[in-house]
């Protein structure tokens, strides 16, 4: 997770806190190249370049993963609405239309923060079952956490009742997904990846 920043007490807040002003200035520089850029494939795929290239970095393990109907707060909900901006900017959309979030991001072909990160954590969960890049070729430590407890102990996050770490979010993802511990490929898990996040709360 290099670049990815925590405090003293490991919580995800100053990442969080980074991510939005981040997302901010990323917005407003849509804004600015859609002056000069006519709306369309173009700008579409320098916007992705630029927002969700930082937006979607480690989103799993930076953020908080949310499976449930709860929405976010704080500086993760204002990253958030610097997002949603930048979805109005592509579709020339105005705020005081109103239009849902879900069907704004959809038509912007822009994936919330949320959806990023619950893609993500099913995608590492996936890899990490799948994966043999640990000691003498057993499975590295997110697949150890994940898979091979030991006499049914918990991780410490669970233990305290954490439920925003990686290792809580990609064993919700892959205990919520048949289709994800079904694939056999990249391809597979990737589309089971898509399905479960289009299922969750933005």
């Amino acid at each position: 997770m290099l670049g990815a920043k925590f405090d003293s007490t490991l919580s995800l807040n100053l990442n969080v806190d980074i991510m939005a002003r981040a997302a901010r200035v990323r917005a407003n520089m849509v804004v600015r190249l859609a002056k000069h850029i006519p709306r369309g494939p173009y700008l579409h795929q320098l916007a992705k370049g630029i927002v969700l290239g930082k937006l979607g970095y480690a989103v799993s393990a930076v953020t908080p993963v949310r499976f449930g109907g709860s929405n976010p707060t704080g500086p993760l909900a204002a990253a958030q609405v610097a997002l949603n901006d930048v979805a109005r900017t592509l579709t020339g959309s105005l705020r005081r239309e109103h239009i849902p979030v879900r069907d704004l991001l959809k038509s912007a072909g822009l994936p919330s923060i949320n959806t990023m990160a619950v893609r993500s954590a099913a995608m590492e969960a996936w890899k990490a079952f799948w994966s043999r890049d640990g000691e003498e070729g057993g499975r590295n430590p997110l697949g150890l956490m994940l898979f091979e407890k030991k006499n049914g102990k918990e991780t410490r996050s669970d233990a305290a009742g954490i439920a925003d770490t990686l290792v809580c979010a990609a064993r919700t993802a892959w205990n919520k997904s048949p289709q994800l511990r079904q694939a056999r490929t990249w391809r597979a898990a990737r589309d089971a990846a898509i399905a479960l996040a289009e299922g969750v709360a933005l």
